[in-house]
């Protein structure tokens, strides 16, 4: 049993990331949920597990929103003024499209060895910190959560 970061992503950028976090050796994903992260960096420290469930609320072409990945924490960055990472490298290409470009945030979290699970994690199989009953089947994502697996 172990405690992990449960976040939400548009499954249209995970290719993008995927491909970002080959060649950079982390990807950074924008959120404003900056008490989470630094949460995770006082309790945690970085390697904590990370559980991604793409969400389809931009599209989801691949059917990504049906399967969850994974990563490893390594850090928090706090943006620029701008609201952008400072190393925008680290972000997935779609996401710095001229022609849609990325929404300002407070800081990014940044995650490595991002991959394809080979099973879907059922939110039933998961549990807040805190909590003593499972997360809801169809539990509804308001942003990144500290949850507790027992497969970890």
């Amino acid at each position: 049993m172990g405690v992990a970061i449960l976040a939400p992503v548009p499954a249209v950028i995970i290719d993008s990331a995927m491909e970002t976090c080959a060649r950079e050796g982390v990807v950074a994903f924008g959120t404003n949920a900056f008490e989470v992260f630094h949460r995770v960096e006082e309790e945690y420290g970085t390697g904590i597990p990370v559980i991604i469930k793409p969400t389809s609320r931009y599209g989801d072409p691949k059917g990504y929103a049906r399967m969850s990945f994974s990563g490893k924490f390594e850090r928090f960055t706090k943006a620029d003024r701008q609201g952008l990472h400072p190393e925008p490298e680290k972000r997935p290409a779609v996401t710095l499209s001229p022609e849609d470009p990325d929404t300002p945030v407070y800081g990014f979290w940044e995650i490595s060895n991002l991959r394809l699970m080979p099973n879907q994690v059922s939110m039933g199989s998961l549990r807040a910190v805190g909590k003593k009953t499972p997360l809801p089947a169809t539990y509804k994502f308001q942003g990144p959560l500290l949850v507790v697996a027992d497969f970890l």
